[in-house]
């Protein structure tokens, strides 16, 4: 439920495809994938991913949604879903918006990251964030950028969550 938030900064012809993640989270929520105390690499989320791509063609089959040059937002952990979206079927994907996530990493970098050349990726978070260290949205800037992404950072004093001047931030990005 988190994401239709955001959905008064899109466009109002806008397709919105807000899946709930499948697994309960300890302490409530839910999540992508079960935690083991570490960061989750890129390869960590490949089932996840081809799972939701098949939710959503099939859901776009039925709306008449298109199913290319998407773009693809998350928070959180759905963040760092959204980048590997666009890793995994970088054809399908046009933009990438990450609130408050992290940049799941591979070992070779920026390996498949390098399909994000040329994308457009909007980046927002807090600099007070206990949850996911705002250093986290900074590497994924330096990994992005070197891989030839073209990145917006919003960056402000909040914690686990996005600001304002961030969200107006956002409406400017989607509206581009």
């Amino acid at each position: 439920m988190v994401m239709w938030i955001f959905a008064r900064s899109l466009p109002r012809d806008t397709w919105l495809f807000a899946p709930r993640a499948p697994l309960a989270a300890p302490g409530g929520g839910y999540t992508w994938l079960p935690g083991n105390g570490e960061w989750p690499r890129l390869d960590d989320f490949s089932s996840p991913a081809a799972a939701l791509m098949g939710a959503f063609s099939s859901w776009a089959a039925e709306t008449g949604a298109p199913t290319v040059a998407v773009d693809v937002m998350g928070f959180s952990q759905g963040a760092a879903l959204a980048y590997a979206l666009a890793a995994f079927y970088p054809q399908q994907v046009q933009r990438v918006i990450a609130l408050a996530g992290f940049l799941p990493i591979e070992d070779s970098l920026p390996g498949r990251y390098r399909n994000l050349s040329g994308k457009h990726i909007y980046i927002a978070h807090g600099v007070k964030d206990t949850t996911v260290p705002v250093e986290k949205a900074q590497q994924a800037v330096s990994i992005l950028q070197n891989a030839g992404g073209n990145v917006t950072y919003c960056k402000s004093d909040v914690g686990h969550k996005l600001s304002a001047a961030c969200l107006k931030g956002l409406g400017a990005f989607v509206a581009a």
